[in-house]
């Protein structure tokens, strides 16, 4: 079980790792991704430091799962992840979405709709 229990919290933590970063590289800023995951400010300063890691039986474990997937999918479909790329892609207006990545990820599941563009997008 303690085997079970520290595997647990490293996935959590290589998660929480991959979730800040992915939204940094997406131009995503900690107040709008508090909002997005519905975290408090000291929460949020607790978890940007690694003193603390998503919980994987709260909603914010699958939003960091879609948000990391939609980071994956760009980089792909973009070819690289250079930040300045993916940036721009997420605060572009989308025909195909009717408003800008970003504004997408605010709406109910939004996360969610933007993994699922991104991978029909590429395809999978």
């Amino acid at each position: 079980m303690l085997n079970q229990t520290f595997s647990n919290l490293e996935h959590a933590r290589v998660l929480t790792k991959a979730a800040f970063r992915a939204s940094d590289r997406l131009g995503i800023d900690q107040s709008y991704f508090s909002q997005l995951f519905e975290i408090d400010a000291a929460r949020m300063l607790f978890l940007s430091s690694a003193q603390d890691v998503f919980d994987f039986e709260q909603a914010e474990w699958g939003h960091a799962i879609a948000l990391v997937a939609c980071y994956s999918a760009l980089c792909i479909l973009l070819g690289d992840d250079d930040p300045i790329k993916t940036s721009a892609w997420m605060k572009s207006y989308h025909l195909d979405l009717g408003k800008a990545p970003i504004q997408l990820l605010m709406a109910p599941n939004g996360i969610e709709q933007l993994e699922q563009f991104l991978l029909n997008f590429r395809g999978v």
